[in-house]
C-alpha cells in the first residue's frame, strides 16, 4: 500500500511554541514582577494574544495545520474538550493548592504534604486497570465518563467541609475517594456522529477511540 507523507506544518509549529511560551513565562514570571505593572510581563501578554490570533488564522487556512482545528465543528467532540477542560481545571487548581495550603498554614512539611497528597495518585493507580477491564468487558464507555466527572464533583464537594481543625486522615480520605474517579475522568473518548467519521482527522490517532452512537439500555 502506497504511503502519504505530509509535509509538517512549521510555520503553525512556530506560533504554537511562540504564544504558548510566552504565555507560560507570563503566568510563571508575573508574581514576581507584579504582573501588569512591569514591562516584561505586559509584552509577553501581548506576544501570548498576537502568537495565539496568529496561529487560529493560519491553522484555519493552512492545507496540512499541526492541529486541526476544523474537529470542533463535531458537537461530540467540542463537548468532550469543553467538559474535560472545565474538570481538569478545578481538579488540578484544588491540588495545587493543598499542599500549599497544608504547608503555609497546617504545619506541614513538604514531606507531608506530599505523603498526603499522594493517596489520590495511589488509589488511582489501583483503579486503572478496573476500568480498563470494564472497558474491554465492552461497558459502554460513555458511562465510565460520566460517572468520572459526577464522582469527583462529589469528593470536592466533600472536601469543602475541611477546616483548620481537622487531622491527617480527615485530609487524606477524599484523596483517596477521588483517586478511584480519575482514570474514568481522563479516558479520552469523543462521541461524534457517525456520519461524520469520515471527515474526522483524528480517526488515526490511536490515543482516541471513536464510539458510535447508542442508545441506554
Amino acid at each position: 500500500t502506497a504511503k502519504l507523507k505530509a509535509p509538517i506544518d512549521l510555520v503553525g509549529l512556530v506560533l504554537l511554541v511562540v504564544f504558548v511560551g510566552a504565555l507560560q513565562l507570563m503566568l510563571d514570571r508575573g508574581k514576581e514582577h507584579d504582573w501588569f505593572e512591569a514591562v516584561e510581563i505586559r509584552a509577553l501578554a501581548a506576544i501570548a494574544i498576537i502568537g495565539f490570533l496568529a496561529f487560529l488564522a493560519w491553522e484555519l487556512t493552512d492545507s496540512n495545520p499541526v492541529v486541526d482545528l476544523k474537529v470542533f465543528r463535531h458537537r461530540g467532540f467540542t463537548a468532550s474538550v469543553f467538559t474535560l477542560s472545565l474538570g481538569y481545571g478545578s481538579m488540578f487548581g484544588a491540588n495545587v493548592l493543598t499542599p500549599l495550603w497544608l504547608q503555609s498554614y497546617m504545619g506541614y512539611t513538604s514531606t507531608w504534604a506530599g505523603m498526603t497528597t499522594a493517596w489520590s495518585g495511589t488509589t488511582a493507580v489501583l483503579m486503572a486497570p478496573i476500568a480498563g477491564l470494564l472497558m474491554a468487558k465492552k461497558l459502554d464507555p460513555r458511562r465510565l465518563v460520566f460517572f468520572g466527572p459526577l464522582w469527583i464533583a462529589a469528593v470536592m464537594r466533600l472536601r469543602t467541609y475541611v477546616t483548620m481543625d481537622v487531622t491527617y486522615w480527615q485530609i487524606a480520605i477524599p484523596l483517596i475517594l477521588m483517586g478511584f474517579g480519575l482514570p474514568q475522568n481522563v479516558g479520552k473518548v469523543f462521541i461524534i456522529d457517525g456520519a461524520s467519521l469520515a471527515t474526522l482527522s483524528v480517526m488515526n490517532d490511536p490515543e482516541f477511540e471513536l464510539i458510535q452512537p447508542q442508545h441506554f439500555g
